[in-house]
């Protein structure tokens, strides 16, 4: 959907924080790609725009699960993963508008996520942009080392980093 060549992608290697192989046995099932707004590329627009309203954040660009694996949970480990690793700021990321995905609504939802606006880039698709904030606790913890009695039953995706 995005367009990436392969070129892309070996460029983002090098650059983002966050690239997450979930695999089992040989099978590549799907890969999660992740980077704070210091690494933003200049043709980002709509990545520019969200910073000089939101601040500072880390953008989930791209979540790609096989056919074969969907519908499977690998998606939402993969974001699960991205948000346990990430403390700093509040985490974004752009969905295609149109036509509306009933699904990845419900999917950013049942995730913590809100809506925090629509825009239209240059490429003319309009984007929901949605963004995740660490719940209170969270931020408790890393400012001041509090700790909470509750364990998270989480999984993790099964891969590299």
């Amino acid at each position: 959907m995005s367009g990436y060549t392969e070129e892309t992608y070996r460029e983002r290697l090098v650059t983002a924080e966050h690239f997450y192989v979930a695999v089992k046995g040989d099978d590549v099932l799907g890969f999660g790609l992740a980077y704070s707004d210091d690494r933003l590329g200049p043709d980002e627009w709509l990545n520019h725009r969200i910073r000089t309203g939101l601040g500072s954040f880390l953008v989930i660009k791209q979540v790609c699960v096989a056919e074969k694996a969907a519908r499977r949970g690998i998606a939402s480990q993969l974001y699960h993963h991205v948000l346990g690793q990430w403390s700093q700021s509040p985490v974004i990321a752009a969905v295609v508008a149109a036509p509306v995905n009933l699904a990845s609504t419900a999917f950013h939802r049942r995730l913590g996520f809100e809506v925090l606006t629509e825009l239209t880039p240059p490429d003319g698709r309009q984007r929901k942009v949605w963004v995740w904030r660490k719940p209170r606790e969270a931020m408790l913890q890393a400012q001041y080392g509090w700790r909470s009695t509750s364990t998270s039953t989480r999984t993790r995706p099964t891969g590299t980093s």
